[in-house]
């Protein structure tokens, strides 16, 4: 079953792009002292992205992606108008990314700051190490948009969400070497390790199901798109409400006591409590954003909420009986919901149907 020319094209584009992003985690920010971080963080790679001219990267671009999905869950009115016609989504478009350097901005200001900070780290420190430390690390988040444009426009698509889960990505072979190594000194269950393996295996066919009939419902490539964002933003929008959560259902619980944060480590069934809670939200939000702008949902997003609650479910149970699985759960959903849109969008679901129907 071999790549068609216009695949590979892709999957190169998307492949070059990613390489030039982790290349530019390898460029120390200048007047830094490597040497010095690397001591205190234990290695020279840490060190260095920590330090890098896209330390900051594409994480302002997510930001600004949340808090414009937010919106648009909070007022549906607004993907109403951002579904009306192209121009208006391209309006949006362009509103996130200034948004989102107007977010890197001010994370460079505080990361300049923080290493001016640390007693000798910076070699020269002044309004000179921080004019260009700022103006270099905004150029970074300025290169993480533009290679994730590369990627939606000549690469696989995705191009966001293929840099934020790189350093993820780039660690799953190494924790997966770790636990297998451990497996064969007899330190780790081969059971444990087996069902680890098998609970990715089961989330990727799910979502690859849900992908499937998001696209066979209907040939609408619209409403598999909005299948394909629902998979991906319900995870995303879950894990980060979900701690502001915690520490407003302990302040209530408390009372309004002073230390209300103490319950963003509550026992499992509050954990529970509100991860329905917010998968019920951003449900509910989606149903209504999507009835408003009129697109047809033929998986409704309280099917993909169900969906992640078993991930987030089985992942905390997994982790209950000592059971390792080295994708955390919300990357996990993003990362299989990305795999399977490019598996189906690119035929090859369809020629792996084929070879075994055959």
């Amino acid at each position: 079953m071999p790549l068609d020319q216009a695949l590979l094209r892709r999957v190169l584009v998307t492949l070059a792009a990613l390489a030039a992003y982790r290349l530019a985690a390898h460029l120390p920010l200048s007047g830094v002292d490597v040497a010095l971080l690397a001591r205190m963080s234990g290695t020279a790679a840490a060190s260095i992205d920590a330090a890098s001219i896209v330390a900051i990267g594409i994480m302002p671009l997510v930001s600004a992606l949340v808090l414009i999905e937010t919106a648009k869950l909070a007022f549906p009115s607004l993907m109403r108008w951002q579904h009306a016609t192209p121009e208006n989504g391209a309006t949006l478009a362009r509103t996130g990314i200034i948004l989102a350097l107007a977010l890197a901005l001010a994370q460079a200001v505080g990361l300049t700051l923080a290493l001016e900070d640390i007693s000798g780290l910076v070699l020269e420190p002044g309004a000179g190490f921080r004019f260009t430390a700022i103006a270099t690390l905004v150029s970074g988040t300025v290169l993480a948009i533009a290679l994730a444009s590369i990627i939606d426009r000549a690469g696989l698509g995705f191009g966001v969400w293929f840099l934020f889960l790189l350093p993820t990505l780039l660690e799953l072979p190494k924790a997966y070497a770790t636990q297998i190594n451990l497996v064969l000194l007899g330190h780790y269950p081969t059971l444990a390790f087996l069902i680890g393996v098998a609970f990715v295996v089961l989330v990727a066919a799910g979502f690859v199901a849900i992908m499937l009939a998001g696209r066979t419902a209907t040939p609408s490539p619209a409403v598999a798109r909005a299948t394909i964002e629902t998979s991906i933003w319900t995870p995303l929008l879950a894990s980060i409400w979900l701690p502001y959560g915690l520490v407003a259902l302990g302040w209530i619980l408390s009372g309004g006591r002073a230390d209300a944060t103490s319950f963003a480590a509550p026992p499992v069934l509050q954990i529970v409590f509100m991860m329905v809670l917010m998968l019920g939200l951003i449900a509910a939000g989606y149903t209504r954003s999507f009835a408003r702008a009129d697109i047809a949902t033929p998986v409704p997003p309280v099917v993909v909420a169900l969906a992640v609650f078993a991930v987030f479910g089985g992942g905390m149970l997994l982790q209950r009986f000592a059971v390792a699985v080295p994708f955390d759960r919300s990357p996990l959903v993003i990362a299989v919901a990305i795999a399977a849109a490019i598996a189906i969008a690119s035929g090859l679901v369809d020629r792996a149907r084929k070879a075994a129907d055959a």
